[in-house]
């Protein structure tokens, strides 16, 4: 072997080495993941709506896909991302309603956008004619 090709082996090797250590392009899926719901008995209509009120989502310097940063082998920040495209705050919504349906309740999913306001997000809530009402905010405050 010459000394390039020895060269160029040993770059590949390198390269495959930094990108093993990567977290780059990471996903995830909220929608499919059970929600125990062992003490829930409701027998009346639900609307239950999810709302992302994170500021960077709020304010569009993240996509609503956005779950939140996984550190690589370097310990560089990369953006993790629902698995589906679609905004975390609606994967979170499914999985709930999904679980609440396999006990029997009768939920209605409403989607809202993250700069709703609470009036808004109780309106449409209201508007569905349920009558129980379930809004969970997802913020950083709330997040571990």
């Amino acid at each position: 072997m010459n000394k390039v090709a020895v060269s160029r082996i040993v770059q590949l090797v390198v390269v495959a080495w930094i990108l093993a250590g990567c977290a780059f392009g990471q996903k995830y899926s909220y929608q499919s993941a059970p929600v125990p719901m062992t003490r829930i008995a409701v027998v009346a209509p639900v609307a239950l709506a999810v709302q992302d009120k994170r500021p960077y989502i709020v304010s569009h310097n993240k996509p609503e896909s956005f779950i939140g940063l996984s550190r690589g082998g370097f310990g560089n920040p990369f953006d993790v991302n629902t698995e589906s495209g679609q905004p975390m705050a609606v994967e979170m919504r499914e999985a709930i309603v999904n679980s609440m349906r396999v006990k029997g309740i009768d939920v209605k999913a409403v989607t809202v956008d993250p700069a709703d306001s609470t009036d808004k997000v109780q309106r449409v809530l209201i508007g569905t004619g349920a009558r129980k009402l379930i809004w969970i905010p997802v913020d950083d405050h709330h997040l571990v």
